[in-house]
């Protein structure tokens, strides 16, 4: 009888973290279909995104400036 009930508590021990595990990983995977159905996009609708450009920060002793003359 005592080792049936550490028998069963060794075996819930390994139970429970695991359903826990496996809830959690449904929690995220639907909230991650949640944010698709949000952001789904129209078929045929072009997005574009980008970054704008940084300014260049170039000090004035850094490299020289080459005159040229345009040769027809």
């Amino acid at each position: 009888m005592i080792l049936a009930i550490y028998l069963i508590y060794k075996v819930s021990k390994i139970i429970i973290p695991i359903r826990r595990y496996v809830k959690e990983v449904n929690k995220r995977m639907q909230q991650e279909e949640n944010l698709k159905r949000r952001t789904k996009e129209r078929e045929g609708e072009v997005k574009v995104n980008y970054a704008p450009r940084q300014p260049k920060n170039i000090s004035s002793d850094e490299g020289d400036y080459v005159d040229f003359e345009e040769v027809k």
